[in-house]
């Protein structure tokens, strides 16, 4: 694929980054691609944050935007996560510890490498509120899910309780954060905060959280930094598309595990295209420079999938191109269309 010239951003710019585990590396891979274009045109001397004002991200998506915000380069983070996959999610072992303890790895390993990849540039520790302390100050959103609540929660630099028995997230340690944005059950175990137990914010509809992103900048940054949809690109960036579980229909018998796989697969694309087609319809209409990125994937791969690292990464040259092409995934017209609606959507 040649490149074209990337098309040129605009004032502001947002990157949003979906879950996916190990996936992660679709994304890192490709934002290495992005960075080392951005700096070979001068537009960035070394790292990303330089560029980009608000980074959101869910599960190891949360992990790409506080590294990238802390001002980790991208090709670092890249070989980062290579090595932090394999030593997290050591296969041998697994299923004795699902049994035993409810999960299937623990978070002491992830816990050792997020520091190892925020210490140098945060400080070991750094407290959420890091951030806004920080000379550009750096707006980063983090999703995760309230057991005790039942609730969403948006973990921010700047936003203290309203009340009692709001839990206070600027005084959370990043990794703290980090850690209950990607505790999915069954693989992480929950994180404990004063008032709630948190997990994974995948299990919510914001495992892309574009949308989040979005709101981010019309409820906070318009107010703080005059932030616009005239004046702001928002980057959406996936982990990769499941294939299908299924050829063709069929009597088909599924196993309990490509049963849930199935299941799992589904919420998630269906979910990650519904934040999609909710931004682009507002960006249509309020002239917001968005742009989402995705790459089909030729084989489904599990989110602690190690043996599959050198096919991510190979996903994301190929995701890498279609940013700095600015190939953007196309969803079905009719999918989120009212069927009782004559009116033809805009894509």
């Amino acid at each position: 694929m040649s490149l074209k010239q990337m098309k040129k951003f605009r004032k502001n710019v947002a990157m949003s980054f979906d879950g996916g585990g190990i996936r992660g590396i679709v994304a890192t891979k490709a934002l290495a691609e992005v960075e080392k274009k951005l700096i070979d045109d001068g537009h960035i001397k070394k790292t990303l944050n330089e560029k980009v004002g608000l980074f959101v991200g869910t599960s190891t998506g949360a992990i790409i935007a506080a590294a990238l915000a802390a001002g980790v380069a991208a090709s670092e983070l890249n070989r980062l996560y290579r090595e932090l996959g394999k030593e997290v999610f050591k296969r041998f072992g697994r299923w004795g510890r699902y049994l035993f303890e409810g999960e299937r790895y623990s978070n002491e390993k992830l816990e050792f490498y997020l520091n190892k990849i925020l210490e140098e540039n945060i400080g070991e520790g750094a407290r959420m509120n890091v951030y806004d302390s920080m000379n550009s100050k750096i707006d980063v959103v983090f999703t995760t899910f309230d057991l005790v609540s039942n609730k969403i929660r948006f973990i921010k630099p700047w936003n203290k309780p309203a009340g009692r028995g709001d839990e206070n997230f600027t005084q959370w340690t990043v990794v703290k954060a980090l850690l209950s944005s990607s505790a999915a059950p069954t693989y992480f175990p929950s994180v404990e905060g004063e008032y709630g137990q948190y997990i994974d914010g995948g299990v919510s509809s914001y495992n892309n959280p574009c949308y989040i992103a979005l709101y981010e900048i019309l409820n906070h940054l318009n107010e703080t930094k005059n932030w616009t949809m005239k004046n702001t690109t928002l980057i959406s960036i996936g982990t990769g598309r499941g294939k299908p579980i299924l050829d063709k229909p069929g009597k088909h018998r599924l196993g309990l595990v490509k049963l849930s796989d199935a299941i799992l697969n589904a919420f998630m694309t269906s979910a990650n295209d519904q934040q999609v087609a909710l931004v682009e319809e507002k960006a249509v209409y309020n002239k917001l420079d968005f742009r989402r990125f995705q790459v089909n994937l030729r084989e489904n791969i599990a989110m602690d999938d190690t043996r599959k690292i050198e096919e991510l990464e190979k996903y994301g040259e190929e995701l890498g191109k279609l940013i700095l092409n600015d190939e953007k995934e196309k969803l079905d017209e009719h999918m989120w269309r009212d069927p009782d609606s004559s009116q033809k959507a805009t894509r």
